[in-house]
């Protein structure tokens, strides 16, 4: 049958091939040691071996607490106060370019949220109205 493979089922999930398992089998069995030489190496100053062992002990870090003061945001008013703020600490170097810039899609996903939310109350509004007209 056209476009169908010899094994329509695919290969089983997790299974690995021959080669591979080999590999893996010949690493377990010297771990200990490769472990050991990557150690020595970075205590020698080989600065791969070094990252390398540096990348195990410390996590990569994803994000971080970006330390500005906001004014407090409730309503559509309060959001040029605060893109005012996000601006101003970007362009004093207090938060990088591209903290201000998740600052600021945070204020617009706020903005798109009171959208939202002021449509369904004037939906509702007009839907109630046209209810109770004849």
């Amino acid at each position: 049958m056209k476009g169908q493979s010899g094994n329509p089922r695919g290969r089983p999930r997790r299974s690995r091939n021959s080669t591979a398992q080999a590999m893996q089998s010949l690493l377990d069995a010297e771990a200990e040691a490769l472990a050991n030489k990557v150690l020595e190496l970075a205590l020698g100053g080989d600065k791969a071996a070094l990252r390398m062992c540096l990348d195990r002990l410390i996590p990569a870090r994803r994000d971080r607490t970006v330390p500005l003061a906001m004014p407090r945001v409730r309503d559509v008013s309060d959001l040029k106060p605060a893109m005012g703020a996000i601006m101003n600490a970007t362009a004093r170097g207090h938060i990088s370019a591209g903290e201000g810039a998740g600052l600021a899609r945070l204020v617009d996903v706020f903005l798109k949220a009171l959208d939202t939310h002021d449509f369904d109350h004037r939906l509702r509004r007009l839907e109630e109205a046209r209810a109770g007209r004849p």
